[in-house]
C-alpha cells in the first residue's frame, strides 16, 4: 500500500508521537510511506529575521529548501513553504484560508507528490494537523483514516475554525482511531460507525534498557537523588503550581523537566531543585529516564487533559519508574500502576510514597508490554484489511 500521511510534526523531531510509531510500521511491513509535515510559511522566515526562535526555523526553511528526504526503502518525508498558512491571525484563521493552504504551496504538493509516485495513495492518513483539511479537499485518494489523539479545539492556539474542519474529516474518514474515551464519545455524536478506540502506546525495547548499555548524561551527573522526571512539551496544561508545591515540601528532590517549552519560564528562578534541560533527541531520552527514580505527570485537569492519553505513562513504565501523575479521565480508565492525585498535597504524598518503590517492579513492565505500538498496530491493520 501507499500511504500519505498529514503529520502537525517533524518526523525526526525530538517529539515522537503515535503516528511516529505508525509509520515505522507500515514501513516495516513492506509498505510505502509518505509523511507530509504541515508547510512552513513566511512567518517563519519573519520570526528568523527577527531572531525569533532563529535556530528553530532556520531549521525549518532548510529541510523545505531540501526537499522531500528519503530515509529508508519505502519511506520518504517533506514540508512545504505555503504563502497562506492556517494561524490564529486575522484572515490567516479564515476558512477559506484553512482550505486553500496546501493549494498555495511552494512547489506546487499535487506536484511535488506525483514526482514521488504518491498521488492516489491507497490510504491518506490525517492527523490534527493545520493542513490536513485542505490536503484531503486537494488530493486525490481512495480510502481516509483520521487518528484523533486531542481535543483539538481545546488548545489555545487553534483557530476557531479548526471545529468545522474536524467536523468534515469526520464525516468523510472511512476509520477513525481515537485515542481516549472522551473523543471517542465526542465523534459518536456525529456518526455511528467505523468508529474504534484505540490508545496510545509503549515504545517498549527503546525505553527498557539496561544500566550497562548506557551512559549517565553529562547534565544531570552532578543531580543529587532522588530524581523525579518529566518528558514531553511544557505548555499551557502543565500545572507548575502543584510542581512549586512539591519542589518547595520536598526540598531534596531533583525535578527534572525535559522537552520544549512555549510558556514563561521565569517563576523558576528561585528554585534551585527545578532543572528545566529543554528539548533532547528521541534517542537519548532513555538514558535520562533510567537514571532517575520516579517520574511524573503534573497536569492541570480540564477538558484538553481529560481527553489525552499521554504516550510518556507507558515509556516511563517501559523504563520501570513508578509513576505519579494528575487524576485524569483517559488515565484512570486505564487501570495502570501509577499513582494518582487531586491536589497540591497528594502530588506531594504520591512522590514521596513513589521514591519508596523499588524501580523496576514487575507491573510496570507488564503494563507497557499489553500496550506496546505492536500490539496497537495489529488492531490498525485488522481494521484496514476490512476497509479494503
Amino acid at each position: 500500500m501507499k500511504i500519505l500521511m498529514s503529520e502537525a510534526l517533524n518526523y525526526d523531531g525530538i517529539i515522537q508521537v503515535g503516528s511516529h510509531h505508525y509509520a515505522n510500521l507500515f514501513v516495516n511491513e513492506g509498505h510505502n510511506v509518505f509523511w507530509y509535515r504541515s508547510p512552513i510559511s513566511f512567518i517563519n522566515v519573519i520570526k528568523c529575521l527577527l531572531g525569533n526562535n532563529k535556530k528553530e526555523n532556520i531549521t525549518l526553511l532548510r529541510q523545505w529548501i531540501n526537499g522531500v528526504q528519503r530515509l529508508n526503502n519505502g519511506f520518504c518525508t517533506y514540508h512545504s513553504l505555503t504563502l497562506l498558512p492556517f494561524r490564529n491571525y486575522p484572515f490567516l484563521k479564515s476558512r477559506y484560508v484553512l482550505d486553500h493552504t496546501t493549494s498555495f504551496s511552494i512547489p506546487s504538493i499535487k506536484n511535488v507528490i506525483s514526482s514521488n509516485n504518491f498521488d492516489n495513495p491507497d490510504i491518506l492518513w490525517l492527523s490534527q494537523a493545520p493542513s490536513s483539511m485542505s490536503l484531503m479537499k486537494h488530493i486525490t485518494y481512495k480510502k481516509l483514516i483520521y487518528r484523533m489523539s486531542d481535543d483539538y479545539e481545546s488548545f489555545s492556539s487553534i483557530p476557531e475554525n479548526s471545529k468545522y474542519a474536524e467536523q468534515e474529516i469526520i464525516n468523510k474518514a472511512d476509520i477513525i482511531f481515537v485515542t481516549a474515551h472522551k473523543l471517542y464519545e465526542k465523534v459518536k455524536l456525529v456518526r455511528n460507525d467505523n468508529v474504534y478506540y484505540l490508545p496510545n502506546g509503549a515504545n517498549y525495547s527503546h525505553f527498557c534498557r539496561t544500566s550497562d548499555s548506557q551512559s549517565e548524561p553529562s547534565d544531570i551527573k552532578n543531580l543529587p537523588h532522588p530524581r523525579v522526571i518529566y518528558v514531553g512539551s511544557v505548555a499551557d496544561w502543565f500545572d507548575f503550581d502543584t510542581l512549586y508545591h512539591a519542589a518547595n515540601r520536598c526540598p531534596d528532590v531533583s525535578f527534572i523537566i525535559i522537552g520544549p517549552s512555549d510558556v514563561n519560564l521565569s517563576h523558576l528562578d528561585k528554585f534551585t531543585n527545578i532543572h528545566m534541560l529543554g528539548g533532547k533527541n528521541y534517542s537519548d531520552i532513555p538514558k535520562y529516564v533510567h537514571f532517575c527514580d520516579a517520574a511524573m505527570i503534573p497536569f492541570k485537569k480540564n477538558k484538553l487533559t481529560d481527553s489525552t492519553n499521554p504516550v510518556k505513562l507507558y515509556e516511563y513504565f517501559s523504563a520501570g519508574l513508578p509513576v505519579v501523575s494528575r487524576n485524569l479521565d483517559e488515565i484512570k480508565r486505564l487501570c495502570s500502576p501509577a499513582l494518582l492525585y487531586d491536589t497540591p498535597e497528594e502530588f506531594v504524598d504520591n512522590i514521596q510514597n513513589a521514591l519508596t518503590k523499588t524501580k523496576g517492579d514487575p507491573s510496570y513492565y507488564e503494563f507497557a508490554q499489553k500496550n506496546s505500538w505492536d500490539a496497537r498496530f495489529s488492531e490498525i491493520i485488522s481494521h484496514i484489511e476490512k476497509l479494503i
